[in-house]
């Protein structure tokens, strides 16, 4: 009877051990799930953070070059058209979006008379813009 009486003592214990145990786990996943929610809505703020720092770029851009106006936004479109064609996860289709709104970002260091003349460019010229 004493042995009954032990063994029924020790799963009493047992059992408030794992009822701790779980309590703590419980515990744990909701600081884990308020950790991914504050989490995600940084990630959310950081991605509108780049495209806004992509878009201040593009308008740097379409000053310099007033014959691009537009022209990174149509690029973009269609950039996002051929990922999303391919099927590429949404993070690489934003990456896609943004990379293609600042691709023209090296005209920002070329002479604006070489960026937006009418006329051909002469050799000296043709490799600036090919060194961007």
């Amino acid at each position: 009877m004493k042995d009954e009486e032990k063994t029924k003592e020790q799963l009493i214990k047992e059992m408030q051990r794992m009822r701790e145990k779980v309590a703590g786990l419980e515990e744990i996943k909701l600081k884990y799930n308020q950790v991914d929610k504050e989490l995600k809505q940084t990630y959310k703020k950081l991605q509108k953070f780049i495209e806004g720092t992509a878009y201040i770029i593009m308008k740097v851009v379409e000053t310099r070059d007033p014959y691009s106006i537009g022209r990174q936004q149509r690029v973009s479109k269609l950039a996002t058209a051929i990922a999303r064609e391919m099927k590429l996860p949404q993070d690489k289709i934003e990456g896609a979006k943004i990379a293609s709104l600042v691709h023209d970002i090296g005209k920002v260091n070329l002479p604006t008379e070489i960026i937006s003349k009418p006329s051909k460019l002469v050799e000296v010229e043709f490799n600036l813009i090919k060194k961007r």
